[in-house]
């Protein structure tokens, strides 16, 4: 009876155990084969990593079993890992490449032996942010054997600090990076041509990202100054177009250069910001004021000067704004309006009164309607006085006037001309004037007799230039001209004569026999 019960109380043990270990050959409960097989047991060998976003995860074994259960086992984890990240089933080993961020977050692994006898285990695993590269400072224009203002270039963010600087190509002789900090100082050597430089930042584990910025290096360049145009006008009229005028100009510095003025300019002003030109029409009378006008260079550095301006309703008047136009011969004449209008009754008119045939020899104009006074000169230029008459919409008329001033170098030679008297029975005789003027004059050479152009020119100025030392009193044609002209220093009352030799008969008389030829470089 016992023997049953016990058969009885084998059968069913063997029965359990046949429900335990499925897939498993005992040889039956009688043969021997051990129940007492424990579960899995598994053990947290990672307890939390710590991986980088978009950066390949070393393989890692979060979990293991320790003891207990059947080979082979089978891993799975709950919740699912992060996207690009997977787990082996058969190892629990996780790799891959995860794509994003993430905080610490607890997992589950499960470990399931052949005999379907299961244990588990967490861990934690925290996805940081990759590496990042933006570029703080775009362009940096340095100069040579100046110290640079120190700049970082490229910055970094996210990742895992301490991050580290590297910089392709090298840079500039004298420039140096700091590899801990990113900073970029020193002075270049030498001066280089705008280059892309690209940074490049590794963190802590090993991330990297990078950006660029470009690089100048340029020669020194000359202080910024500003200095005041005297020429420019201070009073103007109301309603009436303002001739363009730059009152304070800018030179030196880093180019290009910017104009800034204040206060504001009277209504109906403006100022180019590139040039600093001011032009416009004032709309109403503004009282007299002092205006500042801001330089800066492309370096940022300032300059100022100031300037004062009126605009004024009032009786006509012409005023002599640019009084001395100085000129040189073969070269053109950066516009100017010599005599400017102001008051009366808008519009003007301007009419060149005198000597009008010596502005027409110097090959320039005069714009009625303006007063500008252009063109590109001849070989001379009349210096002379001229005079601006100014006639306003009301009739009203008022002149001034303003000096033309450029002669040749010049130098007055005895000629050796003689003759009794201004008689039209004389004969008058001449010395070579253009043999005189190829031999040495004043110690030198290379002088020669002027143009008939030029002789018209300088006698037009005769008030100008008739001076004392013999400077120019005189002026001698070549023999094959038809008229020469001669001058009586000699009695110091500066009188000329003009001599026709075709007919041997003057044109003009006044006693004297000593005569002079000019020669002109």
């Amino acid at each position: 009876m016992s023997n049953q019960r016990f058969s009885r109380q084998s059968t069913l043990r063997c029965g359990l155990l046949a429900m335990v270990l499925v897939a498993t050959t005992l040889g039956g409960c009688g043969g021997g084969a051990d129940p007492t097989v424990p579960p899995p047991v598994p053990t947290t060998v990672v307890t939390s990593a710590t991986v980088v976003a978009n950066s390949a995860v070393a393989p890692f074994t979060p979990v293991t079993v320790s003891v207990g259960g059947m080979q082979p086992f089978s891993y799975s984890v709950s919740p699912a890992l992060p996207a690009g990240l997977s787990m082996a089933s058969s190892t629990g080993a996780i790799s891959g490449t995860p794509t994003a961020a993430q905080a610490q977050t607890t997992y589950t692994v499960s470990v399931t032996d052949s005999l379907k006898l299961s244990g588990s285990s967490t861990f934690t695993l925290t996805i940081t942010p990759a590496v990042s590269a933006s570029t703080a400072v775009a362009s940096v224009t340095a100069t040579t054997n100046v110290a640079v203002t120190p700049f970082t270039p490229v910055t970094a963010a996210n990742g895992t600090a301490p991050y580290t600087y590297k910089v392709s190509p090298a840079l500039p002789a004298g420039l140096t990076l700091n590899a801990s900090t990113g900073v970029i100082s020193g002075s270049a050597l030498q001066g280089t041509p705008q280059t892309t430089y690209t940074i490049t930042v590794t963190d802590a584990k090993a991330g990297t990202a990078s950006s660029t910025f470009t690089l100048s290096v340029i020669a020194p360049v000359t202080p910024l100054v500003v200095s005041v145009n005297s020429s420019a006008p201070t009073t103007l009229p109301k309603g009436v177009p303002v001739p363009p005028f730059t009152p304070v100009a800018g030179s030196g510095g880093t180019t290009p250069l910017s104009y800034a003025v204040s206060p504001a300019l009277p209504a109906g002003l403006v100022m180019n910001s590139s040039t600093g030109v001011v032009s416009g029409t004032p709309t109403a009378d503004a009282a007299t004021r002092t205006y500042t006008v801001t330089v800066t260079d492309a370096a940022a550095k300032t300059a100022s000067a100031s300037f004062s301006l009126t605009v004024q309703t009032g009786q006509l008047a012409a005023t002599a704004v640019v009084p001395m136009v100085s000129v040189s011969p073969n070269a053109a004449l950066t516009s100017v309006v010599p005599v400017m209008a102001s008051g009366g009754t808008a519009p003007y008119a301007y009419a060149l009164s005198s000597p009008t045939l010596a502005l027409s020899l110097t090959g320039l104009n005069y714009d009625a309607a303006t007063g500008f006074l252009s063109g590109t000169t001849g070989p001379v230029v009349a210096s002379a006085k001229y005079t601006v008459a100014v006639t306003d919409g009301a009739a009203a008329t008022v002149s001034s006037q303003f000096q033309l001033t450029s002669l040749p170098v010049g130098y007055l030679l005895f000629g050796g001309l003689t003759w009794s008297a201004p008689d039209s029975t004389k004969t008058y005789t001449h010395v070579d004037a253009e043999a005189l003027c190829a031999g040495t004059v004043n110690g030198t050479t290379g002088w020669r007799l002027p143009s008939v152009a030029e002789a018209q020119a300088m006698l037009s100025a005769q008030a100008a230039i008739a001076t004392s030392n013999g400077f120019l009193k005189g002026v001698g044609w070549p023999v094959s001209s038809s008229f020469y002209w001669a001058s009586d220093i000699g009695s110091g009352t500066n009188n000329y004569y003009n001599v026709n030799f075709g007919t041997n008969t003057p044109r003009s008389a006044v006693g004297t026999n000593l005569y002079y030829v000019t020669c002109v470089k």
